[in-house]
């Protein structure tokens, strides 16, 4: 697997990186930022075959995801994320 995480100037912090590199255990970090409006960016690629997704999370989520990260603990914060809607928006590759 291949991970690629587009950090932006506006985020609070690297825990979403920090999230990703739970599941990852790679993560690369090119020079170039995520899109305007948005915390993070991240494209998980199969290193042998397959298109991929884009997981973005945007800037209006930062709101939500600050008070579960002071408030619940590691198993709980995943959770809350996994069922919260609107937290993340996920599509293919570019």
């Amino acid at each position: 697997m291949k991970v690629l995480y587009y950090d932006s100037n506006r985020s609070p912090c690297a825990c979403l990186a920090d999230r990703i590199a739970i599941v990852a255990y790679r993560i690369s970090r090119p020079v170039n930022f995520a899109p305007e409006g948005t915390a993070a960016a991240t494209v998980i690629r199969p290193r042998q075959r397959g298109a991929g997704f884009k997981y973005t999370i945007s800037l209006s989520a930062i709101a939500r995801l600050g008070p579960m990260n002071k408030d619940l603990d590691p198993r709980e914060l995943y959770d809350a994320v996994m069922v919260a809607d609107g937290l993340y928006q996920v599509g293919p590759a570019p």
